[in-house]
């Protein structure tokens, strides 16, 4: 895979050293970009695409020092690192040009090979910069993947829980009050000594329904649901393991 060329604008009005600077980075492989002023030094890292700025401190209209408060004012890029050039390199210039934004400062006439050091160490260091910056993002998507997943399944786990829950209200309901109704009954002098036998028969029916219906919800082993009254039950019949399974 072919890697592309960072690219670096140059924001220079005079077009003698705009002409300079393009043909030394152009040697040196990178690719060029150039304007004569701010605005539109401003306009073309506002389009996107642009890896590195070399800035003149003294430009037309709007100098240096403005257009890089603009640019980190403005500027949606990870990193963007702007190495300005000035002519004028007073510890008084340098201090309002790292306050504006500016990462670096080259005092004209430059070297070539110093200029063309700091464009490659500036650039290394928005490369290392944005590489961080994506891996965080990548590792905030994750934990956010992960925590959306956790939740999914802690929602399947509650809906599960109240699923059993209306079951077991809805299974148990009917032989609960069926044996509450007849103890009542009982303790309110319904029954006479003589119905003794049939009250022992209706109880020992309502404690083996209970007893049947506690057997069913012990036997159940996959969340199969089904709608009652808009809620929804575990579908017994699907949901529970055979006989023979929960005997072995």
């Amino acid at each position: 895979m072919v890697m592309a060329r960072p690219v670096i604008l140059v924001i220079e009005d005079d077009p003698a050293t705009r002409e300079l600077l393009r043909d030394l980075l152009e040697a040196a492989g990178y690719a060029v970009e150039r304007a004569a002023d701010g605005e539109e030094g401003l306009a073309r890292v506002r389009e996107g695409g642009i890896d590195l700025v070399l800035l003149d401190l003294m430009l037309p209209n709007m100098n240096g020092l403005e257009v890089c408060r603009r640019l980190r004012a403005d500027h949606s890029d990870v990193y963007l690192p702007v190495i300005m050039l000035t002519a004028v390199a007073t510890d008084e210039k340098r201090h309002d040009g790292f306050a504006a934004g500016a990462d670096d400062f080259i005092a004209k006439p430059f070297a070539l090979h110093e200029l063309l050091d700091r464009v490659q160490v500036w650039l290394q260091t928005r490369l290392r910069l944005e590489t961080a910056h994506n891996r965080l993002r990548d590792e905030q998507d994750q934990r956010r993947d992960l925590e959306q997943r956790a939740l999914r399944e802690q929602m399947v786990q509650d809906q599960a829980v109240l699923a059993m829950a209306r079951t077991a209200s809805h299974e148990l309901g009917q032989p609960l009050t069926v044996l509450v109704g007849i103890l009542e009954l009982w303790q309110a002098g319904y029954y006479s000594a003589g119905e003794m036998g049939h009250l022992r028969e209706e109880l020992s029916l309502a404690t083996a329904d209970l007893a049947e219906r506690v057997d069913a919800l012990s036997r159940v082993v996959r969340y199969e649901t089904r709608e009652l009254a808009g809620f929804p039950l575990i579908d017994l019949a699907r949901a529970q393991a055979a006989p023979s399974a929960a005997s072995a």
